[in-house]
């Protein structure tokens, strides 16, 4: 296997590098997204590392290793988009699209495994054709990227919060079509109250959500009317109902808590999933805030998921560093196949 795995130089390079810029990007900010995939690229370059200087067997170890953990990708969005079309639910093209892409990225990192598995094989069907090589790499690096996501979906949650906010922003979503709340919203509401009842003085809640095309009512009114119901004062309560999309839903509450002279705490409640988006939106108007995640019903979970991973990487700047990410993964495949 010694021809797969190339010089074991530009490996122990390579892994000395991905964990040196992991270290370095914790300790300037732990919320970066760019964190979680570089943690994940020092775990699988220290994988390739182990298997590059170990014997067969180990080596066949850490290759296994190393497609359990790229798995969980096709894993959950296999099983998310199963649960949300399944019997009782209402099925939708999201779903079987996230299936659909779930087993294409499943598919390749199985043949990648034989590829490196059964060395000769491999190395021949790389001679016969680049291009199933680079279709490899690309879907091997988008299956990284999801992962990454994930990762950070996750940990972002987990990072410890404080419990003593002047201002929560809670962003809208969709209502149903009979103008009520979808589980959704509900989840993302009751995460609100919970905040709200564990600050010991109790912040002001802007309910950010205009209406929608379809929607009888505006969703600030809808979710205002929710927090009343659960013992919200109405005083506490500001309803903002100009925003139809995340960001605005961010400039507006921005406007709201200026011309109320400011705040020095603010956190916003939404989606695990949407944390980080609506936090680089903030950033952008110098706000400082704390993103706090209300945890996605496993049937909306797939749709969630890749619904935030495109609308993240949308934007110029970060579409720009992941094809850059993409052509350094394909140029250090090259390095150890050749």
């Amino acid at each position: 296997m010694a021809f797969l795995w190339g010089s074991i130089r530009w490996i122990v390079a390579i892994t000395i590098v991905c964990w040196a810029v992991f270290i370095i990007s914790m300790v300037i900010d732990r919320r970066r997204y760019q964190n979680a995939i570089y943690f994940s690229a020092s775990v699988l370059s220290l994988l390739v590392l182990l298997g590059s200087v170990c014997g067969k067997a180990l080596s066949s170890i850490c290759l296994i290793i190393l497609f359990l953990i790229l798995a969980t990708v096709p894993r959950v969005l296999v099983e998310g988009g199963l649960r949300g079309n399944s019997r009782g639910q209402k099925k939708t093209a999201g779903n079987y699209l996230a299936i659909v892409i779930g087993a294409v990225i499943l598919l390749v990192e199985v043949a990648a495994l034989l590829f490196f598995l059964t060395a000769k094989v491999g190395f021949e069907l790389y001679r016969l054709s680049t291009v199933l090589v680079f279709l490899g790499v690309t879907i091997f690096y988008l299956s990284l990227l999801l992962l990454a996501f994930m990762l950070f979906s996750w940990a972002l949650g987990k990072l410890p919060k404080k419990n003593d906010y002047d201002y929560l922003i809670v962003n809208g979503d969709h209502l149903l079509p009979d103008g009520s709340l979808s589980d959704g919203q509900k989840r993302i509401l009751n995460k609100t109250i919970e905040v709200y009842r564990a600050d010991p003085t109790p912040p002001v809640v802007i309910a950010s959500g205009g209406r929608m095309d379809g929607d009888p009512v505006a969703e600030g009114e809808v979710m205002s009317m929710y927090l009343r119901e659960h013992d919200i004062p109405k005083e506490n309560i500001r309803t903002e109902l100009l925003s139809t999309n995340d960001k605005e839903n961010v400039e507006y509450s921005k406007r709201i808590i200026d011309e109320a002279g400011g705040g020095k705490y603010i956190a916003f409640i939404t989606d695990c999933y949407s944390v980080y988006r609506n936090a680089s939106y903030s950033r952008k108007l110098g706000m400082d805030v704390v993103g706090i995640g209300a945890t996605v019903r496993k049937e909306d979970r797939a749709i969630a998921i890749l619904r935030e991973f495109v609308a993240f990487h949308s934007e110029p700047k970060r579409l720009s560093l992941a094809v850059a990410g993409w052509a350094v993964t394909a140029v250090v495949v090259l390095l150890v196949l050749l």
